[in-house]
């Protein structure tokens, strides 16, 4: 198997890893082309918003994110029990707290970009709040025909670092209308 080096630590990585063992920041992913997501919704253009993630947070994506779909953006709360984290083909909500974590400690919800309605942020004087709001019919995110029939549903994020969450709300809010005028063509 190839290894790689970390370019923050110089910690040496398996090149399927997608964070840094020693550190936690994200590795590079060693191939000769970036790869571009096929089908409906997916998102293509990659970006410079990948911020560490740090324990069950950062293994679970480490296990269950295919190699296929590129982590285009990663961020982790104050408490280090929620985290966002932006793949080339969906968003991931994961949230590690022990009392709500799941089989592995940690619930996982995944929304495709185009059920994403909005995203908002308020900024507070020492964080800032992340508001998702969902395209869902009888309580799944939907696209298309189905979440016109649905209803939206809003989740609640926090607290975030401001300057981070401004960056990564903004693009994910591009992200999503991108997405959402794809579908509808």
């Amino acid at each position: 198997m190839q290894r790689i080096t970390c370019k923050k630590c110089g910690a040496a990585a398996f090149a399927s890893e997608t964070f840094c063992p020693l550190c936690g920041d994200v590795l590079a992913r060693q191939a000769d082309a970036p790869p571009t997501p096929q089908g409906r919704g997916s998102v293509s253009a990659p970006a410079p918003l990948r911020f560490p993630l740090t324990g069950n947070l950062a293994a679970w994506v480490q296990r269950n994110v295919p190699a296929e779909e590129e982590i285009l953006f990663s961020l982790e709360n104050e408490e280090h029990t929620t985290a966002l984290v932006g793949t080339s083909q969906r968003l991931l909500v994961l949230r590690g707290d022990p009392l709500i974590g799941g089989w592995e400690g940690v619930n996982v919800k995944a929304y495709p970009y185009a059920s994403i309605a909005d995203v908002r942020y308020t900024l507070g004087p020492l964080n800032t709040k992340i508001q998702l709001h969902v395209y869902t019919y009888l309580g799944k995110p939907e696209v298309g025909r189905r979440a016109r029939l649905g209803q939206i549903t809003v989740e609640n994020f926090a607290p975030f670092d401001s300057d981070k969450a401004v960056k990564v709300c903004e693009t994910l809010r591009e992200w999503a209308a991108t997405a959402r005028a794809m579908t509808e063509e």
